[in-house]
């Protein structure tokens, strides 16, 4: 069932945020994409992969930044975590809403 109407979670800081995928996105934790890489083994990947598609990580960092100056437009704080080349994958690690 749909919570139309979340209630506000409080922290252990004090800060509160709603547990709600429908309520207004206020921050974001995001990392830049580096080393950003097809690190997992899924369909897609093989699918990718055996047609001879790459991974174009300049393409990757370009819509990462896109993405950042469409949030930041919107009044959303974006948070960033450090690149780490042992997690490719890494890209939006948790997602709040405060």
């Amino acid at each position: 069932m749909l919570e139309t109407n979340p209630r506000p979670v409080r922290q252990t800081d004090g800060r509160e945020f709603v547990r709600s995928e429908h309520g207004v996105l206020q921050e974001v934790a995001l990392c830049r994409p580096t080393y950003y890489d097809w690190a997992a083994e899924n369909a897609i990947v093989e699918q990718s992969k055996s047609s001879g598609a790459l991974v174009d990580v300049d393409a990757a960092i370009s819509q990462h930044q896109e993405l950042v100056a469409a949030l930041e437009a919107e009044g959303v704080t974006c948070h960033f975590l450090e690149p780490d080349e042992h997690l490719p994958m890494r890209r939006s690690p948790a997602i709040a809403g405060s």
